[in-house]
C-alpha cells in the first residue's frame, strides 16, 4: 500500500504540474516559424525575379520603340530584337535554376505601340513543407511562377532635318570644331548602322558662304545656265524677299536669272539634298573650308538655304528645270 500511495501521489503531482508547457509550445511553434520564414525567403526571391523580368522587358521594349521611331522594321525583326535585348539584360539578374520563357510580342505594322510579356518559374525551398505539414502534396507548392509585361509608344512621323552650316571667312579658325560638331550630329541622326531603305529620318546638309554649291547640272537648271562654278545665290533687289521664280520676267519682258551675281560659294562642299545615306553627308563635311562672306542679312540667307534645300531635292528627284 505504501508504494501504491507514493505512486498515486506522484501521478497527481505530475498531473497538476505546469512545468515544461512552454517548451512544448515553443517546439511546435518553432516548426511553423521556420516554415513561414522560409516562405518569406521564397516569395522574396520570387519578387526579385519578377523585378528582374520587368526591368529586362522594359529595356527591350524601349530599345525597340526607339528603333521603330526612326526605322521601319518587320514583325520578325521586332521579335528578334526584343529577344536579344531581353536575354542580354536578364542573364545576370536571376538564378541559374530559374526558367524564363521567351517574350511574347504584340506589334502591328504601321502602329505606334509595342508591348511584350514574359514569365519565369523558380523552385521553392521552404514552401513545399506546408504540404508535408498539412498532409497534402508538396508538388503543389514546389514552384513559383511570376510574370510581367511592358508597353511603349513611339512617334510614327517621318523626320526631315535641314542642317545649315556657316563656312564664311569668320569660321576659318573654327572649321575643325565645325566638322567635329557636324559629325556628332550626323551620328545622332543617322548612325553608321542605319538602313537607308528603312530609315524614317532624312537629313539635308547645307554649307553656306555667299550662296550654296550644287552639282553643276542642277546649278545650271536652277540658274538657267548662268551659274558660276555650281554656285546658286539668293534673289536680289526688289525680289530679295519674294517667292517669285528665279526666271523672273521684268517690265520690259526680259527673262533672266535674278540671283545676286556673286561668283563665290563654298569651294568644295556641296549641298546634300534630303537623304538617309550618311556617306553623302560625310563627304560634304570632309570638304568644308572657310571663305567668302554672308553676302546679305542673316534672315535672307536662312530663307535662301531653306528654299534651296527643298528646291534641290525637287530637281534631283524630278529632274525639272524650274522651281517655285
Amino acid at each position: 500500500m505504501g508504494y501504491f500511495k507514493q505512486f498515486s501521489d506522484l501521478f497527481k503531482k505530475f498531473n497538476r504540474s505546469e512545468d515544461g508547457v512552454v517548451a512544448v509550445l515553443v517546439a511546435v511553434l518553432m516548426v511553423l516559424m521556420i516554415v513561414f520564414a522560409g516562405m518569406a525567403i521564397d516569395f522574396g526571391m520570387g519578387f526579385n525575379t519578377r523585378r528582374a523580368v520587368n526591368q529586362a522587358l522594359d529595356a527591350a521594349v524601349l530599345a525597340v520603340a526607339n528603333k521603330l521611331s526612326t526605322t521601319d522594321m518587320s514583325k520578325a525583326e521586332v521579335q528578334a530584337m526584343i529577344e536579344e535585348y531581353f536575354e542580354a539584360n536578364i542573364k545576370d539578374s536571376i538564378g541559374e535554376d530559374v526558367e524564363v520563357t521567351k517574350p511574347i510580342v504584340k506589334y502591328e505594322i504601321g502602329g505606334d505601340t509595342i508591348s511584350a510579356s514574359a514569365s519565369a518559374k523558380l523552385s521553392n525551398s521552404f514552401s513545399p513543407m506546408i504540404g508535408l505539414l498539412t498532409g497534402g502534396s508538396s508538388d503543389e507548392t514546389s514552384d513559383l511562377a511570376v510574370g510581367s509585361s511592358s508597353t511603349a509608344r513611339f512617334p510614327r512621323s517621318n523626320v526631315e532635318v535641314s542642317v545649315i552650316v556657316d563656312v564664311t571667312g569668320s569660321m576659318r579658325s573654327h572649321i575643325g570644331a565645325l566638322k567635329r560638331a557636324s559629325t556628332s550630329l550626323l551620328n545622332a541622326l543617322l548612325p553608321e548602322d542605319t538602313d537607308i531603305a528603312k530609315s524614317r529620318i532624312r537629313v539635308s546638309f547645307i554649307p553656306y558662304s555667299n550662296g550654296v554649291k550644287l552639282d553643276n547640272t542642277l546649278a545650271e537648271k536652277a540658274t538657267f545656265d548662268v551659274s558660276y562654278y555650281g554656285c546658286v545665290h539668293e534673289r536680289i533687289m526688289n525680289q530679295a524677299t519674294t517667292e517669285v521664280p528665279h526666271d523672273f520676267e521684268d517690265d520690259e519682258g526680259n527673262t533672266d536669272y535674278i540671283g545676286s551675281g556673286y561668283s563665290y560659294c563654298p569651294r568644295n562642299a556641296k549641298i546634300v539634298p534630303l537623304t538617309a545615306d550618311r556617306t553623302k553627308i560625310e563627304s560634304s563635311i570632309r570638304q568644308l573650308s572657310a571663305g567668302g562672306g554672308t553676302g546679305r542679312s542673316n534672315r535672307d540667307c536662312l530663307g535662301l538655304v531653306h528654299h534651296l534645300s527643298k528646291m534641290v531635292e525637287f530637281l534631283a528627284d524630278k529632274q525639272q528645270a524650274s522651281f517655285i
